[in-house]
């Protein structure tokens, strides 16, 4: 056996002779290769262990940083001084929807003039106005003087009157806490609701506030209308100016078809034209640049802003930012960010992309400083950047190099999309005159879409209706609420002993079943030129059973008496009147979801805004109301009668 073993040794050895013979001499040097860039074969989802630098002995932690190329020197200079040339060109007008352009005030942001919706004021609101009311008009009257009681008598809050059937009173009384106020203020506060809808009315007339309130059942004493004219003016302009940001009349971007907000702004570009930044699905939250896109050219407005030729010199700064490691591997470090702490999937491209940058190349990038005036359209011409060998080099954007080299990729950031000229890229920078930050309130109106496959219908669920009391309420306890004092108003009438069902029949038949209070139908129809169904309209259920009256003075159905309609501002509040139609394609499979919020901030020049706004969200996914027709049901049993004890 030590014979054989020595053998095998022996021509082992001999083999690996001859094949170091045949290997050529060059490819027995030894070459020191550098990696910039280690990629391993990932095999968990967990990057703790490959972001950290174990510490094993001194040549490999030399090895380690003789791998990762901090023993090579580079052949470049260090940026150490920019002059940039700009051209910027202030925002002149916006248009919302299909509204003819008008010029952009400055002194307000932008979110405000897009979103804010007319406010209905609530009974808090109401007696808030009425209390406004009463001390303005106490401060402009002599002491004791008998108009504020007259403005009481006419406008006072009501309670309902007891034993009332009909829907407004219903739901008063349906809801415990507004009846219990409207009980404590029944004759004692000024409804400043019903006084501010009387101003307004006046005032969109051309008439005088006082004539309406005349109608009204008003007495005035001598020279007393001009006081009640100048306080209802004053009032009014605090409520629309002050108090909220609301539109005027038909000064709405709201897209009810499309759930969507449409607006557009205009940026005189010279030869009295200017560029038309377009936004036609805007759903509300979040405004900023990548809400629009370019869309041509349309005549300017007035005298436009002359744009403005910036030339800056700046000494280029490394960029940091917090988290990003240091340069040198093993150099202490001291950030708010682990990059070893990242947990990302194979498929997480984002956070894989962004710890290779801050791990391999966030050292090469700089930074040049420069400060725009916000609602801006900045176009950068270049920067020439000058290094410590004294060399210059013209940097011009991206877009436009590939352009002048013919390469088919256009790399571009930040940048606005050319809707009238498709493919190219718009090299202009939009610093919007939005707001960073707003506070915003728990929803108080709140509209889910979904579609019901079951009914072949599509829903739009009222999730939160508003509170009479301020803010939002249950949609759905609401409803329930309501049902229950109508069920309480309208008993069902005695059954008729000749139609009482057969005992032997175990079946109930029923026609058509019900649906929650909250619950709107929206019907497929088909709109002209249209070969089929594309959108929906809204309906409406009848009320089980129809409240009483039915018809108004002059004889015209009263349409809440007799179907359910929306107690939100979302869905329309008489489709009758306002037909609400939405497009298909809006409300897909998962739904949709809107809601309406108030919101307030503050602008760069210290003013605060506060306005009730809209936003389209992602639905929940399709739903199921119960609604069935022609449906059989098992009766249920008839107790049996509690038996009679005997007479002792």
């Amino acid at each position: 056996m030590p014979d054989l073993r020595v053998s095998l040794l022996a021509e082992r050895l001999a083999v690996s002779t001859n094949l170091s013979e045949q290997i050529s001499a060059v490819a027995r040097i030894p070459t020191a290769v550098t990696w910039n860039r280690v990629e391993g074969r990932p095999r968990t989802d967990d990057l703790a262990r490959p972001m950290r630098a174990e510490v094993r002995d001194p040549l490999w932690m030399l090895s380690r940083q003789w791998q990762f190329g901090e023993f090579d020197g580079a052949d470049s200079g260090t940026p150490v001084h920019a002059k940039l040339f700009a051209t910027t060109t202030r925002v002149a007008s916006y248009a919302l929807r299909d509204q003819p352009p008008q010029p952009y005030d400055r002194s307000k942001a932008l979110e405000p003039l897009v979103e804010r919706q007319r406010i209905e004021p609530d009974l808090m609101m109401s007696l808030q106005i009425g209390r406004q009311w009463s001390a303005l008009l106490s401060a402009a009257l002599p002491a004791n003087d008998p108009l504020l009681a007259e403005f009481i008598r006419v406008y006072a809050i009501t309670a309902p009157l007891s034993g009332a059937r009909d829907l407004p009173s219903l739901q008063q009384s349906a809801y415990r806490k507004e009846l219990r106020l409207r009980m404590a203020l029944d004759g004692r506060s000024v409804d400043g609701a019903r006084l501010l809808a009387d101003t307004a009315r006046a005032s969109d007339a051309g008439t005088l506030p006082s004539s309406a309130f005349v109608e009204r059942g008003v007495v005035f004493a001598v020279g007393q209308e001009a006081i009640a004219d100048a306080t209802a003016a004053q009032l009014l302009d605090r409520w629309q100016h002050v108090s909220f940001s609301q539109p005027a009349a038909n000064d709405d971007a709201w897209m009810p078809d499309r759930l969507e907000y449409s607006f557009s702004l205009g940026v005189p570009n010279g030869n009295r034209f200017e560029t038309v930044l377009t936004s036609d699905q805007y759903p509300g939250g979040r405004l900023d640049w990548f809400a629009l896109d370019v869309q041509g050219q349309q005549p300017v407005i007035g005298d436009p802003p002359i744009a403005e030729t910036v030339v800056k010199s700046f000494v280029p700064t490394p960029v940091r930012f917090g988290g990003m490691p240091n340069a040198r591997w093993w150099e202490f470090e001291d950030r708010r960010v682990g990059f070893g702490l990242a947990s990302a999937s194979k498929t997480d491209l984002v956070k894989l992309l962004l710890a290779e940058f801050g791990l391999v190349f966030s050292n090469d990038w700089f930074i040049v400083p420069f400060s725009c005036t916000v609602g801006s359209l900045i176009e950068t011409k270049g920067i020439v950047v000058t290094d410590n060998f004294g060399f210059h080099t013209l940097v011009e954007p991206t877009a436009r190099r590939h352009a002048a080299l013919g390469l088919a990729g256009r790399w571009t950031m930040w940048t606005l999309t050319r809707r009238d000229a498709l493919g190219e890229v718009d090299e202009r920078l939009l610093l919007a005159p939005a707001l960073a930050r707003s506070l915003e309130s728990a929803p108080v109106d709140e509209v889910l879409f979904l579609r019901d496959e079951m009914a072949n219908l599509t829903w739009g669920v009222e999730v939160t209706v508003p509170d009479s009391m301020g803010g939002g309420r249950d949609g759905r306890d609401a409803g329930r609420q309501l049902r229950t004092a109508i069920a309480l108003a309208y008993p069902p009438p005695p059954l008729d002993p000749r139609n009482e069902p057969d005992p032997d029949v175990l079946l109930a038949y029923q026609l058509m079943g019900t649906v929650p209070e909250n619950w709107i139908p929206l019907v497929p129809v088909t709109l002209q030129g249209d070969a089929a169904a594309t959108a929906f309209l809204q309906g409406a259920m009848p009320r089980v059973p129809p409240l009483e009256p039915r018809l108004d003075g002059a004889g015209v159905p009263i349409l809440g008496q007799n179907v359910v309609l929306p107690r939100g501002a979302i869905l329309a509040r008489d489709p009758l009147a306002q037909p609400n139609v939405i497009h298909e394609e809006e409300i897909l499979r998962g739904g949709a979801s809107v809601r309406r919020t108030f919101q307030q901030a503050r602008w760069s020049d210290g003013s605060t805004v506060t306005w009730t706004g809209r936003e389209k969200r992602n639905g929940r996914g399709e739903g199921s109301s119960g609604l069935a027709f022609d449906h059989i049901s098992a009766k249920p049993p008839v107790p049996e009668p509690a038996p009679v004890p005997a007479n002792e």
